[in-house]
């Protein structure tokens, strides 16, 4: 089945081409990613990583769980998307911790919509498609846009159709953000990705990541500073001569 971009994802050139050169999922820009490179993670058995993360669905919280296996006693996975209505603060919350932990890093790709191996590091087994992820891909765009602070420069989210109702997966991309650290808003947590993990900072780790993007902020803007001044100096030289 062909697959079809169904929507732009939002970017700010600088970060995002700077991402798309190195850390990208399998070497390709978001847009011309295909169903087909999302199978061959199956077949390659690529492993979750510093740079790419596998969910099976939404994440669902205890009570969530407890309720939907109320409603059908046979359902085997809880769902966190049933393919209308909203996504709960929870699952929204869940993901955007791991968004997060890829822009305080090197940034990364998160594939929902994959079932992991239970060994570990957990591998790439196979599709677990959700329903209308035309919608999803929409809806968690502006959720992400809504509670992660401060927002990030660069964030892809991108939906690939697999089955002719609408169902497939979901493709969340973000950059190593120069403007991090980067939270949650509701919890305030701020993640880091170590490896195939997302944990959170410590304060001492915290403190450094402030430190360190204050330097880099000063250092451009003297530098713009010196820049600025070297074109007047040479413009009043060359008003002289």
């Amino acid at each position: 089945m062909k697959t079809r971009l169904l929507a732009k994802p939002t970017q700010r050139l600088t970060d995002g081409r700077h991402f798309r050169n190195g850390r990208s999922m399998r070497g390709k820009v978001i847009e011309f990613i295909t169903i087909e490179d999302v199978r061959q993670l199956i077949v390659d058995g690529v492993s979750e990583s510093l740079n790419i993360e596998f969910k099976l669905h939404i994440p669902v919280s205890p009570e969530e769980q407890k309720a939907q296996r109320a409603k059908d006693p046979s359902l085997s996975v809880p769902r966190g998307w049933q393919g209308s209505g909203s996504i709960s603060n929870f699952g929204r919350d869940a993901l955007s911790e791991e968004i997060v932990a890829f822009a305080n890093a090197g940034g990364g790709t998160l594939v929902l919509g994959m079932e992991e191996t239970e060994a570990a590091p957990p591998r790439a087994s196979r599709l677990n498609v959700l329903p209308n992820v035309f919608d999803l891909e929409s809806r968690l765009r502006d959720a992400f846009n809504d509670c992660i602070e401060p927002r990030l420069p660069y964030l892809a989210v991108r939906s690939l159709v697999t089955e002719n109702d609408g169902s497939g997966v979901v493709l969340i991309e973000t950059s190593p953000s120069s403007l991090g650290p980067h939270w949650v808003k509701k919890s305030r947590k701020p993640t880091i990705r170590r490896e195939d993990r997302c944990d959170t900072l410590s304060m001492p780790e915290l403190h450094d990541m402030v430190l360190r993007r204050a330097r880099s902020l000063d250092e451009v803007l003297h530098g713009r500073l010196r820049n600025g001044a070297d074109s007047r100096s040479t413009s009043q030289t060359t008003s002289f001569i």
